[in-house]
């Protein structure tokens, strides 16, 4: 054992037995919740409003919630002053929230989301949730607005309009406020001294990535409380359970392994694997032709990651997926337990990926070697989360990192973490799949860039790069690449599964 990994393990049962003794929980925080969750917010986007089809009450879908429990380390902050800090002084759930004095000086304090969060194309409607309580002057000197970015690099813009629920109440008016002149939150909150759910209609911006910040407007005069927003949520409606369509298959399925041939050195750790052929026996998509390639066969003699029994084919169990361009990589993916669904038919294809749930693909995907250490090389991974031996098996071969500390101690946990609940974003997971498949490192000539913002400067640079160049990884319109984007499941699927069948 190196001198790094003894502090490492030292430190974790240093933590544990802190953690034992003051009964704190590191299982709330930023996470995303691919289930649908029956406990949003009251009311919803149009035509998605809980109570609307009492007979079939529509369900919500996260696509990004942060109750600040693990930290502020999805947001950005400014002002002169800046005031915008975690406050445990009032909170609507558990016990975190952001607050923003309102002061006696001119200034705008803003509050912006790091993450843009992608929002599928085609359910109904989608919606922003969030939690406030303010106390503003009288007068409407004072007063906090909500802006929205559609995209990453695009202009922000009011998103008064868009409000369904608890809106804007009045005119900020003041000459020497920076949003004189705009609606916005002035006086007090409705239901003060208790918070107040307000929804933003997202509907509009369905297939978009947008961001989001809050402006507090202040001016000298006098002083007031101030702003606390919690428990912040993205989401989209599902419109009801669909019907399953069973398409019958050509042929019976069948879950006979498929034959080992001659072991050929081709896996991405250089590990005997069985050629595979692939004989689909359902209907999928005419697109969806995979071609005969590797599949990792390496596992120890133990394994804690139990090995995966390859069937020939087998029927497509989620009914959200039919006509999705990623149904291919999807049903190959499912078909080899390397993936799940959000319940048994439903996918989730514009859900996001926690670090956890990715780790358990990459090691599953990839046919990692299965590694169990005595003591957890995270603080915030025991043995009983679910996701343990993947994240410690991609840990000891060099494909998993954690966080530095000061992002540890940022998001509540004690170094070194994992921070396995975050969502994780398109720049990761691609840097995952680029070390898991050990692809040769690959940059443009004369150090260019393939996607305009994903320049040499950039952490992911040559992994994206390297993942592009071998036809792994492809941009959205107009040579974006949205590298901080959280990624969405079906994406997820179809990167692992051209960096598991791309040699």
């Amino acid at each position: 054992m190196n001198k790094h990994r003894a502090m490492r393990r030292l430190i974790w049962l240093l933590s544990a037995a802190l953690l034992l003794t003051i009964g704190l929980d590191w299982s709330g925080g930023a996470a995303a919740n691919p289930t649908p969750v029956a406990n949003a917010p009251d009311g919803g986007p149009t035509g998605c409003r809980r109570g609307q089809n009492n007979a079939a009450p529509l369900a919500y879908q996260d696509l990004f919630f942060d109750n600040l429990e693990n930290g502020g380390g999805n947001w950005g902050h400014s002002g002169q002053p800046d005031t915008w800090q975690l406050t445990t002084a009032s909170s609507h759930s558990p016990t975190h929230s952001w607050f923003a004095q309102s002061l006696d000086v001119v200034d705008d304090q803003q509050l912006t989301l790091l993450v843009n969060v992608t929002l599928p194309i085609t359910p109904p409607s989608a919606g922003l949730a969030f939690w406030q309580l303010y106390n503003f002057r009288p007068g409407n000197a004072d007063g906090g607005v909500v802006e929205y970015q559609p995209d990453p690099g695009t202009p922000w813009q009011d998103a008064g309009p868009l409000f369904v629920q608890n809106g804007y109440t009045g005119v900020i008016s003041s000459s020497g406020n920076p949003l004189n002149g705009r609606n916005g939150f002035v006086g007090s909150s409705p239901d003060n001294p208790q918070y107040s759910a307000s929804i933003i209609n997202l509907t509009a911006l369905l297939g978009h990535s947008p961001s989001f910040r809050f402006r507090l407007g202040t001016t000298s005069g006098g002083t007031a409380r101030g702003w606390n927003i919690d428990d912040i949520e993205v989401y989209f409606c599902l419109a009801g359970t669909p019907t399953p369509t069973i398409v019958p298959p050509t042929a019976t399925p069948t879950n006979t392994p498929i034959p080992i041939g001659t072991p050929t050195p081709c896996g991405p750790l250089g590990c005997p694997t069985a050629t595979l052929t692939i004989t689909p026996s359902a209907t999928p998509p005419p697109t969806f032709t995979p071609t005969p390639g590797c599949l990792p066969a390496c596992t120890s003699p133990t394994p804690s990651i139990p090995p995966t029994v390859i069937p020939t084919d087998c029927t497509n169990p989620f009914v959200d997926i039919n006509g999705n361009v990623f149904y291919g990589a999807i049903h190959y993916l499912n078909c080899r337990g390397v993936i799940n669904g959000s319940d048994p038919t439903h996918y989730s294809p514009a859900g996001t990926s926690t670090r956890g749930q990715f780790a358990k693909v990459v090691a599953l995907g990839f046919g990692l070697p299965s590694y169990t250490p005595v003591v957890p090389d995270f603080s915030d991974v025991p043995p009983t989360y679910f996701a343990y031996p993947y994240i410690e098996s991609g840990y000891h071969v060099g494909i998993l990192t954690g966080f530095d500390h000061t992002s540890c101690i940022a998001h509540g946990a004690a170094y070194p973490c994992y921070l396995p609940n975050l969502p994780i974003t398109r720049g990761q997971l691609t840097k995952l799949v680029v070390g898991a498949a050990h692809y040769p490192l690959y940059t443009p000539t004369g150090g260019g860039q393939d996607f305009t913002d994903v320049p040499p400067s950039n952490v992911f640079y040559v992994s994206i790069e390297t993942a592009h160049n071998k036809g792994v990884i492809n941009g959205y319109p107009g040579g974006f690449f949205r590298p901080n984007n959280s990624i969405r499941r079906d994406e997820m699927a179809q990167i692992v599964y051209k960096g598991v069948t791309t040699p």
